[in-house]
């Protein structure tokens, strides 16, 4: 991904993916105002991607899911120790995180609302079973904050987390949330509004464990929020510019890897032809280096058309072969009954080997019977 892509998300930016059409798709990155394009994608088989607008279309108020987690300083809390319940403020009214999300009142409201039932961790990256210390038994509002009741478990570590927290170690909860968000200016700078907040646990941790999530200002009254679409509109010519830009992009790197390959592919094909080459000058210099230790020439140039195999070991065979038929037939040479037999001129074949001799379609089976015999006997 592109470097100033990776940085956006790293501080916070939301992150928009883009249908371009044709299987093709792309992911946005924005934060302060502005975008950051990653990299064009082809979906592959039987993957799901999930578009955040309509093919065409690119509003940039329109809302886009995001972690909407947040670290809350805990603000008066009450230790019940009969009921081992810690009753502590958690979330606040109309305030801004230092990576600029802003959570409004309404949404604080509801999503205090959701709490009951909800789980307590040990910290804010673990999902772990044994790292639940409390279960949220009842929340409310008071004013402007949320308070939450967490009602501790009697495990080793729950009673660890329990005792702790009574003696002010620990002293703020991480908001694990994921929601929908909209672009929006507050004051002289761009923000995004939670417009939905799905809270999946309220956790234990120390204040400052993810200063970019932490809070960075309270608003004693609720501000007030633009929503410009013309900046958003205006926003828009920019993407396309730059999606354009980046599928050609990729088209021009696609064009370059597929002239690559075939230049790689003739290099491989001429490399193979000089490798046959040479393979079959070897073999034609083996051929003869067996025919040499043959004292008779006309024999040797009889023999070498019957070498046709593609390999030493069955070039040794051939050879092999046609030297033992040689010693029969020397073996033989006073047989009664000749080897070849003479055809009659209306039939005539140029017969020069035994094999050419069996495999004639002039010569009978029992002459070819009789023969062998002859040979074998």
């Amino acid at each position: 991904m592109p470097a100033d892509f990776e940085k956006c998300v790293a501080d916070g930016g939301r992150v928009r993916t883009k249908n371009l059409g044709d299987g093709k798709y792309m992911r946005i990155c924005f934060l302060g105002g502005k975008s950051y394009a990653g990299e064009v994608r082809t979906k592959r088989d039987g993957e799901s991607v999930e578009f955040d607008y309509k093919d065409g279309e690119f509003p940039e108020s329109a809302p886009a899911r995001m972690d909407c987690s947040l670290i809350f300083e805990s603000k008066n809390q009450k230790i019940e120790e009969e009921s081992r319940t810690v009753i502590s403020g958690v979330l606040e009214e109309d305030i801004l995180s230092d990576n600029d999300r802003f959570y409004p009142a309404g949404i604080v409201r509801q999503a205090i609302e959701s709490l009951p039932g909800k789980k307590s961790l040990i910290g804010h990256d673990t999902d772990d079973p044994r790292d639940v210390v409390a279960t949220i038994s009842g929340a409310k509002m008071e004013g402007k904050i949320g308070y939450a009741a967490f009602k501790f478990g009697r495990d080793s570590i729950s009673e660890m987390m329990f005792q702790k927290i009574k003696d002010g170690l620990i002293n703020s909860v991480s908001i694990r949330a994921f929601g929908e968000t909209r672009r929006a200016q507050l004051d002289e700078k761009f923000v995004d509004v939670i417009e939905k907040l799905d809270i999946f646990s309220v956790d234990w941790v120390l204040e400052g464990g993810i200063k970019s999530a932490k809070v960075a200002r309270v608003f004693e009254q609720s501000p007030t929020i633009t929503y410009d679409t013309e900046t958003d509109n205006s926003n828009n010519g920019g993407l396309d510019k730059i999606m354009e830009e980046k599928l050609k992009k990729a088209e021009e790197d696609l064009s370059a890897a597929l002239k690559k390959i075939e230049e790689l592919t003739a290099q491989l094909k001429e490399k193979d032809d000089a490798v046959k080459a040479r393979d079959a000058e070897l073999l034609e210099a083996y051929k003869n280096l067996k025919l040499s230790t043959l004292s008779d020439k006309e024999v040797a140039a009889l023999i070498k058309e019957q070498l046709t195999a593609t390999s030493k070991e069955d070039i040794d065979k051939q050879f092999d072969k046609q030297i033992k038929l040689l010693e029969e037939l020397q073996k033989k040479a006073k047989a009664s009954v000749p080897i070849v037999k003479p055809v009659d001129e209306e039939h005539k074949e140029d017969i020069k080997t035994v094999d050419e001799y069996l495999a004639s379609k002039t010569i009978k089976k029992e002459d070819k019977v009789k023969a062998l015999k002859e040979i074998f006997r």
